[in-house]
């Protein structure tokens, strides 16, 4: 995406999660994958657009999600994210978003870790005028996690719904 849209990505890229702890810095540092998703203005995707990712010990170790829906656009968007269940794995991951005014996201994000991945995330949304986002997140596994979450309303009449649910096995945190 960097090299297809450059301007598009450069734009946005680190502007809703900036650098502002150790985590976050260990995130950008070691980058090697992700997803750039555009919604063009006015834009309408009637089908759910999909990702899944596998992570190892091998395949790497930082993720980052940038979705830019432009005014009056609308999507629906699922990321499925899991990992062998007996890998010990450091983790780090970041979702941009931003939801320009009178715009719509679903965004569903399933996440099955194996019982040795420690996760360090940080997840932002922004909200322009009359935006919408709905946000279900769900989490199964991990030996441990660091979430830093946030959605921010920038104007009047923006609204997210967020249900976020984590499964726990043994001793984890």
């Amino acid at each position: 995406a960097a090299k297809e849209f450059p301007d598009i990505v450069q734009k946005y890229f680190g502007t809703v999660v900036p650098i502002e702890n150790k985590f976050q810095a260990l995130h950008y540092s070691v980058l090697n994958s992700g997803t750039f998703l555009y919604i063009p203005h006015d834009v309408e995707v009637e089908i759910p657009l999909r990702s899944s990712f596998f992570i190892d010990e091998v395949t790497g170790n930082s993720m980052h999600t940038l979705i830019v829906v432009e005014p009056g656009a609308s999507v629906t968007y699922i990321e499925d994210l899991f990992s062998p269940t007996t890998a010990n794995i450091v983790y780090t991951d970041a979702t941009e978003i931003l939801v320009k005014e009178s715009a719509k996201l679903k965004l569903i994000s399933l996440q099955n870790w194996g019982l040795g991945v420690q996760n360090f995330a940080s997840r932002r949304a922004i909200l322009d005028k009359n935006a919408s986002l709905d946000w279900y997140f769900s989490e199964v596994g991990c030996k441990y996690e660091k979430l830093n979450y946030d959605v921010v309303l920038k104007g009047e009449g923006e609204f997210s719904k967020n249900f976020w649910v984590f499964f726990r096995m043994q001793n984890q945190h």
